[in-house]
């Protein structure tokens, strides 16, 4: 090496290190997503005052105490500080056949990071959580002072005078179901990606039921898109909404009357806490009486496969039924399955006695939506397949939510080995705990 090289490489050194020390800074505060938090709520919420009609929060007459607290403000006349893109503009713009349009404004708000067992598992989970490349930046902000922030988002409701419904789902796009025609009837286009399966019916196609409810009544059909064949979603559809199967429709439809939830939001509080009131379940059981710890296994059949735990019955499963029965509380851990239940009603009804749900990542998560309050959420994450849906819905409906992030054993199936001693651990000193601070606030 030559004197100058040697003097170039002993000048960038120092700057190198420099650079790293100031990004392991950056990532250990939280300061990590590249999109900037945009300004508190939006400028709605600023205009309250100055509307010539009076803006309302959506469903003020029949939600929730929990929901009523985060219901979204719906301005429906277009003032003229309002972007031409919203929806009462809109609504002029597009004709008379558009009687209503409805811009519904949700309050901001902010969730508090996951609890760990140590620091360990926490800096893997940040690591993971703040890469650039994840597919989540685009809904929440930035990750700072122990709290994920949400802000400006909005939805949009149309009422159109003889729509029609042709078969093809134009997501946030108008045209195409401004045609005339008439059948006297009224329908809400309640179709999603996949609306049929439990999953995404009740990540998506809630929200658009609940946003649009104002306009809806006892005659109005739902074009769902494909008819479930899943018995409990059926059962959801009669029991939160009160539509039975006969009023689930699909294919090209034409209506009188036809409500479309053009734009929803799919993070919220107010849509999970008004589906949790609607479905009847105990959000406020004691935790005294709560003395189930439910496992999610996928170690047998499951409808996608994968994430399967390795050391699941010869290692896992027996400390965890150890460490219950060295707690003399009476706890008893259940290898969950749902076909033992039997109906909606029963499982919500079962779940009231749930105090902590855990498992390997998989739609089966589902289930905490009908858990109480400060129920203890344990995932096992897979590494190359990490996700943060879950962290999400259980801290809006405040429970507790602990993240496990392990090595992906494979590529494809993303098949897992579980700490077991740390496992029973975390659950040893978090198992039965309530008043653990903040877990969801709004963010003004």
């Amino acid at each position: 090496m030559s004197r100058k090289q040697t003097w170039i490489l002993l000048r960038i050194i120092p700057l190198v290190l420099v650079f790293w020390l100031v990004l392991v800074t950056v990532l250990h505060s939280g300061l990590v997503f590249p999109r900037s938090d945009p300004p508190p709520s939006s400028s709605f919420h600023q205009q309250l005052g100055s509307t010539s009609t009076p803006p309302r929060r959506l469903n003020a007459e029949t939600n929730g105490p929990e929901s009523a607290a985060w219901a979204p403000v719906v301005f429906s006349t277009c003032e003229p500080w309002m972007s031409p893109t919203s929806a009462p503009c809109q609504a002029k713009v597009l004709g008379p056949q558009v009687v209503v349009g409805e811009e519904v404004v949700f309050d901001d708000f902010e969730i508090r990071e996951p609890v760990f067992l140590n620091s360990t598992y926490r800096n893997l989970w940040i690591a993971k959580v703040t890469s650039p490349t994840a597919d989540f930046h685009g809904r929440m902000h930035f990750l700072h002072n122990g709290f994920a922030r949400y802000t400006a988002q909005v939805g949009q409701t149309y009422v159109i005078d003889k729509g029609v419904y042709r078969g093809i789902p134009r997501a946030d796009k108008l045209a195409g179901l401004l045609q005339p025609a008439h059948t006297g009837r009224s329908a809400l286009f309640a179709a999603s990606p996949d609306s049929w399966s439990f999953q995404h019916f009740l990540d998506r196609t809630t929200h658009l039921v609940i946003q649009a409810s104002e306009h809806l009544d006892d005659s109005t059909d739902m074009i769902v898109g494909r008819i479930s064949r899943e018995p409990a979603v059926v059962e959801m559809w009669d029991r939160a909404f009160g539509v039975n199967r006969s009023r689930l429709v699909t294919g090209t439809y034409a209506t009188d009357r036809l409500v479309w939830s053009c734009q929803s939001v799919l993070v919220h509080p107010y849509f999970e806490l008004r589906f949790a009131e609607l479905m009847g379940v105990a959000r406020n059981q004691p935790m005294k009486r709560r003395k189930k710890v439910l496992y999610l296994s996928r170690n047998t059949s499951t409808r996608n496969g994968g994430r399967r735990i390795v050391n699941e019955e010869d290692e896992l499963l027996p400390r965890l039924r150890e460490l219950l029965k060295t707690r003399r509380q009476r706890e008893e851990l259940v290898v969950f399955d749902h076909s033992k239940i039997g109906s909606m009603k029963s499982i919500v009804e079962y779940f009231a006695d749930v105090r902590a749900i855990v498992g390997p990542h998989g739609s089966a998560f589902h289930i905490h939506r009908w858990a109480p309050k400060d129920t203890l959420v344990v995932e096992f994450v897979p590494s190359d397949r990490f996700q943060i849906l879950w962290w999400e819905e259980s801290h809006q409906l405040g429970q507790i939510y602990a993240p496990f992030v392990l090595e992906s054993l494979n590529s494809t199936s993303h098949d897992m080995r579980a700490p077991a001693n740390d496992i029973a651990t975390f659950l040893d000193a978090n198992l039965g705990k309530t008043n653990v601070g903040p877990i969801l606030r709004h963010y003004k």
